[in-house]
């Protein structure tokens, strides 16, 4: 994104509509010079304030730490009206992640497929993802559960395509 200056305030700014929920988010975000130079990368927080999404989607587990043979049930509630391919992925503790696609076939690392494409929101509904007991020898750490939902046909690789993503945080020790 080009930054504009604006010398009423002293500063360079930029407008953005690639947020997709209301609320504090925190961006990293650098700058280059004209000589091509890169600062270094700096962390902070913008309000977007009054978003509205069409759709929304929560995911949802019965718990939030788990252990070898204990249930681990994710579910992905959606609500509103729009049409939409649906993304959920598991975020493993190093950062890699793996897509699935109904009814429950996991991609290979950090590879993107779609749970289900063209799917009609109209009000709420509740997607039953996976319901088993953890497996042996699953690395402990932090995990995330996200879902995602992309316009109907677009590009999932580019955010700007999202209309709404939620994660769920959970423990494996």
């Amino acid at each position: 994104m080009d930054l504009i200056y604006n010398p009423a305030q002293n500063r360079y700014e930029v407008v953005s509509d690639g947020f997709w929920t209301t609320g504090t988010w925190r961006i990293l975000y650098q700058a280059q010079n004209t000589d091509g130079a890169w600062s270094e990368v700096v962390s902070g927080e913008v309000q977007a304030p009054g978003i509205q999404s069409i759709a929304t989607v929560k995911m949802l587990l019965n718990q939030s730490r788990y252990t070898e043979g204990e249930q681990l049930r994710l579910d992905m509630a959606v609500n509103g009206n729009a049409e939409v391919d649906l993304y959920v992925a598991i975020v493993f503790p190093d950062g890699d992640f793996q897509t699935i696609a109904y009814p429950l076939n996991f991609s290979w690392a950090n590879a993107i497929q779609a749970y289900q494409t063209n799917v009609a929101i109209t009000g709420e509904k509740r997607y039953p993802i996976m319901d088993f007991p953890l497996p042996p020898n699953v690395a402990f750490g932090g995990y995330q559960a996200c879902g995602v939902l992309v316009g109907a046909g677009n590009d999932p690789h580019e955010q700007g395509n999202w209309q709404h993503i939620h994660c769920a945080g959970f423990d494996v020790y």
